[in-house]
């Protein structure tokens, strides 16, 4: 895999690289997009766990469709994650090996964990409301009890560590080809997401988690697309005749610095 350079023609590798990541980043994106709004829809979660199990299975089809999409929004950006590293990494290498590395840790814990939990507490919210008796309801509310004394946890770990790999990956894009709103999109999406995290603590700080999540989604839109169309651009430019003569090529220092190109939440 070689680095993309503004002024070089991108390998066939690169194209298809650039192209399966900018999709997979799109998808993303608007996966985060449509569950902001489902999160909307569900409210925030009641306290009590029996209260809990109520709340979400007056929302069972919601709940589930939603928690289901995080796992493939995670299973989307780890593609797309890869491409980042690999186009961003000629900027920062170290910093972008962090960034990257959080950001698959948080797809591969908040699908196996985070969202996997979710999914179980759903379960015990549709078997608690088909319960016959009290003594059911019951069963159901000790077992529900128990992953929801998991689960904050288990968020707050999905905001944290996504939050931090985020923001790493933001601000080394500020030095890439990428928009810089897309940059700033991930900076203000993983400040939100930092401080947010910490709502089982202090459950006020819950009010940010939406505006990360659509951050987020912006984020993810604008750089999926200029994933998408980076192999384009360095085409076009490297076609040009007189690229070379008329300034367009850049020297070699400004090619390293900035050629090259560089996703649980309730």
């Amino acid at each position: 895999m070689t680095d993309i350079a503004v002024g070089e023609t991108p390998s066939r590798a690169d194209t298809r690289l650039c192209k399966v990541g900018g999709v997979c980043m799109l998808g993303a994106g608007a996966i985060y997009a449509v569950s902001a709004g489902l999160s909307l829809m569900i409210g925030p979660a009641p306290s009590g766990t029996e209260l809990y199990l109520r709340s979400v299975a007056q929302h069972l089809l919601v709940s589930r469709l939603n928690f289901g999409l995080w796992i493939v929004s995670d299973i989307l950006l780890l593609p797309a994650v890869f491409a980042l590293y690999l186009l961003l990494r000629p900027v920062a290498k170290r910093a972008m090996l962090v960034g990257s590395g959080l950001l698959v840790l948080f797809c591969v814990f908040d699908a196996a964990v985070t969202e996997l939990q979710s999914l179980r507490l759903v379960a015990y919210a549709q078997y608690y409301a088909a319960a016959n008796d009290s003594g059911q309801q019951l069963a159901y509310v000790a077992r529900a009890g128990h992953t929801l004394a998991v689960l904050p946890v288990a968020t707050f770990i999905s905001y944290a560590v996504s939050s931090l790999g985020l923001l790493i990956v933001s601000v080394v894009m500020l030095r890439a080809v990428f928009p810089k709103l897309a940059a700033y999109a991930g900076v203000i999406a993983s400040v939100e997401g930092i401080v947010g995290g910490f709502y089982p603590l202090f459950p006020s700080l819950a009010v940010f988690l939406i505006p990360s999540l659509i951050a987020f989604a912006l984020w993810a839109l604008l750089s999926g697309r200029r994933l998408v169309s980076l192999p384009d651009s360095a085409r076009r430019i490297s076609a040009e005749p007189d690229g070379a003569a008329n300034g367009s090529q850049p020297t070699r220092s400004e090619t390293n610095s900035t050629s090259s190109v560089a996703g649980s939440r309730r």
